[in-house]
């Protein structure tokens, strides 16, 4: 359904902005980019020259310039609500970055407030609208639901979230996992048991309160060249699994196709063969891009690439292929649906919502318990007033 183009603002253009949420607002037919905003002056100017739209290192010229509609917020975690809380008092529609506080309360916030506002929220649990995850909530729930899901992520944070505190992937990553077990069992969380080897080696038991479980493994300490998502589902008689977005492999539904593979995300500025070759090939062409990607870092920073003939071409290939951004995660999709919303129309979208932001935080100080008491935790889903 088309509408008239959403006045649209992007706040904070880290790497992750640029590699998803910039192109991706640029291209929507939805959206109408007018602002860009950075503290980083050169950045967010070269950024709206690029995409040509104004720039700015200030949110306030965002915030009050009438003709935004919807701000788009991916900046560092400690700062996200209160410009969560300013956009809303602004009347602005808000598409935000998880996990959207330090806090519980902090979520339950801004869901009071953008009920009081009347605008909408939508969180980047953007997971729920990945292709893959799409299909196999579709074939799971025709077979009576899940009742046993296994939800696996592991990847080298040891290496690129190196400045952050040991141990903060659990809240930091594995929020996407807590939302996922909410959405596929379509069911809050009951209880929690959690345990850890060492900081941001975790493992999880959840008993959902509709009787489903749920397991829960999470690493930071793996590297570039390992899967990093994987999803094992059983329903009543059936059951899929999905392998980094891009592979899904389906059993016991009767004239379902057994194997289906999903395109890679696409880029403007990126080469389209990653997208294609993850259609045709689905986890083994996306694992070939994985080895690649990590043995030429290890050549590089070996000192192997000095002396070769394509060495600039190949420090181009590192500098541009991240192998976790090539998955079609439901980033474009997310985006599309929040505009949709905001403009009033429908979507056939499951879009993340503060209140789904509120609710894995819970479950994430519910585990962070667990793991300090060796306990299982008894998870109240009660707002506190």
């Amino acid at each position: 359904m088309t509408h008239t183009p959403i006045g649209t603002a992007l706040i904070g253009c880290g790497n992750f902005a640029r590699w998803q949420h910039l192109p991706n607002l640029a291209r929507l037919p939805g959206a109408q980019l007018l602002w860009l905003c950075d503290h980083n002056h050169d950045l967010v100017a070269m950024l709206g020259d690029q995409y040509d739209c104004q720039s700015t290192t200030d949110a306030k010229d965002v915030l009050t310039d009438p003709r935004v509609e919807a701000v788009v917020i991916a900046v560092r975690d400690d700062q996200q609500a209160e410009l969560c809380l300013a956009a809303l008092a602004q009347r602005k529609h808000v598409y935000v970055e998880k996990p959207v506080g330090n806090s519980p309360q902090q979520a339950l916030s801004i869901a009071k407030s953008a009920t009081h506002s009347g605008r909408q929220v939508a969180v980047g649990f953007q997971k729920r609208c990945a292709p893959a995850y799409v299909k196999a909530k579709q074939l799971l729930d025709a077979d009576g639901g899940v009742r046993n899901l296994s939800l696996r992520m592991v990847d080298d944070a040891w290496r690129w979230a190196s400045g952050y505190p040991k141990g903060a992937l659990l809240a930091l990553d594995c929020c996407h996992l807590f939302d996922l077990a909410r959405f596929f069992c379509d069911s809050e969380v009951a209880e929690i048991t959690a345990r850890r080897s060492r900081p941001d080696d975790d493992a999880m038991l959840l008993q959902m309160e509709n009787g489903a479980i749920v397991s829960i493994t999470l690493s930071g300490h793996g590297t570039m060249d390992m899967p990093k998502e994987r999803l094992d589902a059983v329903s009543m008689r059936g059951g899929v699994c999905v392998e980094d977005f891009c592979e899904l492999r389906a059993y016991g539904y009767p004239e379902i196709e057994p194997i289906q593979r999903f395109a890679g995300a696409s880029h403007p500025d990126y080469p389209l063969l990653p997208r294609y070759l993850l259609a045709e090939q689905g986890a083994s062409g996306l694992a070939s891009i994985r080895r690649i990607a990590w043995q030429l870092r290890q050549d590089q920073a070996a000192g192997k690439l000095n002396e070769r003939y394509d060495a600039a071409e190949i420090e181009s290939f590192i500098t541009h292929t991240i192998p976790n951004f090539l998955r079609d995660q439901g980033w474009l999709s997310a985006m599309e649906g929040f505009l949709q919303a905001c403009a009033g129309a429908s979507t056939n979208l499951n879009i993340a919502r503060a209140e789904d932001a509120w609710a894995a935080q819970i479950i994430t100080e519910a585990a962070l318990r667990s793991q300090c008491d060796q306990s299982t935790i008894i998870i109240d889903h009660k707002p506190s007033q």
